[in-house]
């Protein structure tokens, strides 16, 4: 979300596997865990900045290359971007 906001990104639609994750930034469910909180806390606050944002649960066996994007966004340093062309 930093990174789109970065580069004049105005809108924005995240597809996510983790029901949980998604239902809680978009307020449907509780966040119970602390450090879940500080997360989802920072994700509220970039989601302000959007002119439009949207969040929707997509189910794992649909959203494998994302998970493969986002084992390899793990590795790198807070704030980090690593660009992959193919």
């Amino acid at each position: 979300m930093r990174y789109a906001l970065q580069r004049g990104y105005r809108k924005i639609r995240i597809q996510g596997d983790s029901k949980l994750v998604c239902s809680q930034v978009d307020g449907t469910w509780k966040v119970k865990h602390a450090g879940m909180a500080e997360l989802c806390d920072k994700v509220k606050e970039l989601k302000d900045r959007f002119v439009s944002f949207e969040i929707n649960h997509v189910l794992r066996e649909f959203n494998a290359e994302a998970d493969v994007q986002a084992n390899l966004a793990v590795n790198l340093r807070e704030g980090a971007v690593q660009e992959v062309y193919e």
